[in-house]
């Protein structure tokens, strides 16, 4: 089962690491969530977690985020989809943002760029695959480390909008 499809109810709630993450993020740290397995569980767990805390954090998948988009394109098109992984609605007044599959900000960081110009300051967690951890402390900056799961695994992502290389598809012009 993919990070996605688990309940809500079945995140990892009691995870040490989620106590960790939780203690960094309300000090104003930025933390990295490293590993190739359970870094979305821990992610949605953190984003719910701060959210009964009385803050306002806004989950960011990255994968679905389309070329040049930011965060009202990403809450108009995703509000429902947020609402499953986290359990709370998204909003524009967001004070944390909690951002998933870094890998493809690293690898794509011109696709992500007017998201992270509006959302930049505000991001304090982030998933990422271990061996692009580097690359993305090079674009966002230093931060505190959480290693999880196994290395590897997990599926290949690309940008919504890139998932099409490479296939047939029908476009009409108008």
């Amino acid at each position: 089962m993919i990070g996605e499809e688990l309940p809500v109810e079945d995140l990892p709630m009691a995870a040490p690491e989620l106590a960790f993450a939780m203690s960094n993020v309300l000090a104003g740290r930025l933390v990295y969530v490293l590993g190739g397995r359970g870094k979305t569980p821990l992610l949605r767990a953190l984003a719910l977690s701060l959210y009964r805390a009385g803050l306002n954090p806004l989950y960011i998948k990255l994968e679905w985020i389309k070329y040049n988009w930011g965060i009202n394109e990403y809450i108009n098109k995703y509000y429902n989809e947020h609402f499953k992984l986290t359990g709370y609605p998204a909003t524009r007044d967001y004070d944390v943002a909690i951002v998933d599959d870094g890998e493809l900000l690293a690898q794509y960081p011109k696709v992500y760029s007017r998201l992270l110009q509006e959302a930049g300051p505000r991001i304090k967690a982030v998933a990422v695959r271990a061996e692009l951890y580097e690359s993305i402390k090079q674009i966002l900056g230093e931060g505190i480390a959480i290693r999880i799961g196994q290395e590897g695994g997990g599926r290949p992502k690309l940008p919504l909008g890139l998932t099409s290389i490479g296939r047939s598809v029908e476009i009409e012009i108008i």
